[in-house]
């Protein structure tokens, strides 16, 4: 796999990605997707299980996509509608991860610009390899909040559009985050059923 670091420019930008969330590790990252080995790495403090919707079901039904990423400050084990960054490991002169040990999606980003955006070396069909490991992912969301996944990520959702609707009585201003999951993570996933990503598999919908 190709890499592409560029540590003077990434000095000078000061991590703008990087202050954006962290970033996402790949499964090959990990010697073992086992629950206790991936539990052992959560613990450690500096990973999250983190994810994404599919709303590609003619807008009918919404699934989610779960995978790990580097953690970000003041964000849970689970941080499945991202709580944004910084991310943990963004130190003054950039990521404090040695290469071997930084998510592959990380290394995957071309410095390209100071203050970016960086160029992304990589397409959606790399979150795709997560789906094998989605159903471990998943106990390890319910071992964390005894709640399953759907019922995290509709919680989760409540409460930033709670948030957004108070800001907005007030005429305050939304965050980018704020507005993309009013916009979008709302909109697709409201009063819309819920398919795991083992039922979509079976069904073949992605």
């Amino acid at each position: 796999m190709k890499k592409y670091t560029n540590y003077n420019m990434c000095k000078t930008c000061g991590g703008i990605c990087c202050q954006q969330n962290g970033c996402i590790y790949m499964p090959k990252d990990f010697s073992s997707m086992s629950f206790n080995y991936l539990k052992k790495v959560i613990d450690e403090g500096n990973i999250s299980i983190a994810g994404q919707p599919f709303n590609g079901f003619m807008g009918e039904a919404w699934s989610f996509m779960l995978y790990l990423r580097a953690r970000n400050q003041n964000a849970n084990e689970v941080d499945l509608i991202t709580s944004g960054g910084p991310c943990k490991m963004l130190g003054e002169d950039g990521c404090t991860l040695k290469e071997s040990k930084r998510p592959t999606l990380g290394l995957l980003v071309k410095p390209t610009v100071i203050g970016g955006p960086c160029e992304k070396k990589f397409t959606q069909a790399y979150f795709l390899e997560w789906l094998e490991y989605n159903e471990v992912l998943a106990k390890l969301v319910t071992h964390y909040t005894n709640k399953s996944v759907a019922e995290e990520v509709i919680d989760e959702i409540a409460k930033r559009i709670k948030v957004v609707n108070d800001k907005r009585k007030i005429g305050q201003e939304l965050t980018s985050m704020e507005a993309y999951i009013e916009k979008w993570y709302y909109s697709i996933m409201a009063n819309k059923p819920y398919y795991s990503v083992e039922e979509v598999k079976v069904l073949k919908l992605i």
